[in-house]
């Protein structure tokens, strides 16, 4: 399978999203296999395609000048800025991805094998489309799935570690469900950061994942 591969730009929150649409519309009219990297003009929350917007401290982010919007996928909101690497997959349905759990062991594995050839121990795929170092999310992923036609894989790599209280204030993070357990403020707190491990730079970190992700068949496209 080679892929069309869109580059790395900087767009806004919103034509990052419409380009992942793109993407998915190509991948089924077209049976485009391809695959982009992406950073925000701005720093902005992603809500998924069903979320409640009472999940965000909607004035905080007006304050501080986030773009809100959402994503084709379901999940959890996502802060993103210039601490985290973003990138989508888009794939016709077929004989090497059949579905959401296909993609992730296709897909994942091989950005998890990237992490690993380039000197991070302890690393692995994990529930909900995640990738671990020492059983906590680096890298988490949402999918759309159009059945039998195509799927989109988008999600974002925390490079730097996370402001936990940045992300508190325009998150509305949740409280501990009962004694004992860790609230999602801890949590976020504890999540690695491919930096701390490695000395890289976003790019090179993308044509890694590049290399990894399409075992180096691919060609390069203006999206």
């Amino acid at each position: 399978m080679e892929f069309t591969h869109f580059g790395y730009g900087r767009f806004s929150a919103y034509m990052n999203m419409a380009l992942d649409e793109v993407m998915l519309n190509r991948a089924e009219s077209d049976k485009l296999s391809s695959i982009r990297f992406y950073d925000f003009e701005r720093p902005c929350v992603i809500l998924a395609s069903t979320e409640a917007i009472d999940d965000i401290n909607l004035e905080n982010c007006k304050a501080a000048g986030f773009d809100i919007t959402r994503r084709l996928s379901n999940g959890s909101v996502i802060l993103c800025n210039d601490g985290v690497l973003a990138y989508s997959v888009a794939l016709p349905t077929g004989n090497v991805v059949s579905g959401p759990s296909a993609a992730h062991e296709y897909i994942g594995r091989r950005i998890a094998r990237m992490l690993k050839e380039a000197g991070i121990e302890n690393v692995s795929i994990g529930e909900y489309y995640s990738i671990r170092i020492s059983g906590r999310p680096v890298a988490g992923h949402g999918q759309r799935y159009r059945m039998g036609r195509c799927i989109l894989y988008h999600g974002v790599m925390a490079v730097d570690p996370w402001n936990t209280d940045g992300v508190n204030d325009v998150i509305n993070l949740r409280p501990a469900p009962k004694q004992g357990m860790k609230s999602e403020y801890n949590l976020i707190d504890e999540l690695p950061a491919v930096r701390q491990y490695i000395n890289t730079d976003k790019e090179a970190l993308a044509e890694m994942i590049l290399e990894s992700v399409t075992d180096g068949k691919y060609h390069d496209e203006n999206i």
